[in-house]
């Protein structure tokens, strides 16, 4: 069995939390309307698609890292306050 058929549980955005390395799932699905199939078309459509690909790309790598940041014991930042770096809520 590899270690892709072994259910984990996600969370709302990132995946399980890892201690070392980010690694994220991201999958998309567009629904498009081509005018023909001709490779300007297909390009054309894909290129427009892009920004909205990148940009989901980018939210689920920050939600990961932060994911990722949180289950450290030790925090790369602290409280302003108190200075914890370790127990946040």
């Amino acid at each position: 069995m590899s270690s892709r058929d072994v259910h984990q549980p996600e969370r709302a955005y990132g995946m399980t939390p890892q201690k070392d390395n980010l690694k994220i799932e991201f999958s998309c699905q567009f629904r498009q309307t081509l005018p023909n199939l001709r490779l300007s078309s297909l390009l054309t459509t894909f290129t427009a698609l892009l920004p909205t690909l990148l940009a989901d790309f980018i939210q689920k790598a920050l939600v990961g890292y932060g994911e990722l940041l949180m289950v450290r014991k030790k925090k790369p930042f602290s409280c302003g306050q108190c200075g914890n770096d370790e127990h946040f809520i």
